[in-house]
């Protein structure tokens, strides 16, 4: 993040113009710190990109017009300048960036955090490496998304064991991989088995009392 600062559009504020690298920095950036946010990067050059390399090399936040004002010059925009259809907001509830309104301006948290309103409607199908594994604990808040429990805290319905995250299977007839897992506290895993397919809230929508690997 090394341009240097100029004058946006017509105003009089300043902010920092991404550069013609700002886009793989950032994509190389993300690829360490969250996987998830790494696979939903908008493509180079598109209005989202450009709003969030924007947001980016201004860690203090932007007005959304100013974003709108910056991604009206990238090649290919397809946004009318003083147009109202560059929605931020899908990068955070779509996409799952963590941005937040402060005041007037937009501000990108990190890269690290997902938005809290995230619920990916479909995650790409990938290894499950630690990487991951911990994006998607960051997700669900280091909860058991059956029952709730805490990774390091008691056990919501038996106290006495100390709760450790699990990888379970959202369904347990495909193998288990970025698109395919859960965290689980051990008792909901051991209890649920391979008996039952989750969504990506927890929620059973089949189960099978003698295993769905049994049929």
């Amino acid at each position: 993040m090394s341009a240097p600062l100029k004058s946006v559009g017509t105003t009089m504020s300043s902010f920092r113009l991404p550069s013609p690298h700002t886009y793989q920095s950032l994509k190389q950036r993300l690829k360490r710190t969250n996987p998830i946010l790494w696979k939903n990067l908008p493509k180079e050059n598109s209005g989202f990109a450009s709003a969030l390399c924007f947001l980016w090399e201004n860690p203090d936040g932007a007005p959304r017009e100013e974003l709108i004002k910056y991604a009206t010059t990238m090649p290919g925009a397809k946004i009318k300048s003083g147009g109202d259809n560059l929605q931020v907001r899908h990068l955070s509830t779509q996409k799952g960036f963590n941005i937040i309104k402060d005041g007037e301006k937009l501000k990108l948290v990190d890269l690290v955090s997902l938005c809290p309103s995230y619920i990916p409607t479909a995650r790409c199908n990938g290894e499950l490496t630690n990487a991951s594994w911990q994006s998607i604990l960051t997700t669900y808040d280091n909860m058991c998304v059956n029952c709730g429990s805490v990774s390091g805290q008691p056990q919501r319905w038996n106290p006495r064991i100390v709760t450790k995250l699990q990888r379970g299977h959202m369904d347990p007839r495909k193998p288990l991989s970025l698109s395919n897992c859960i965290p689980q506290c051990s008792s909901c895993n051991q209890q649920y088995k391979d008996k039952a397919i989750f969504n990506i809230r927890g929620f059973v929508v089949d189960f099978d009392k003698n295993g769905f690997k049994n049929r």
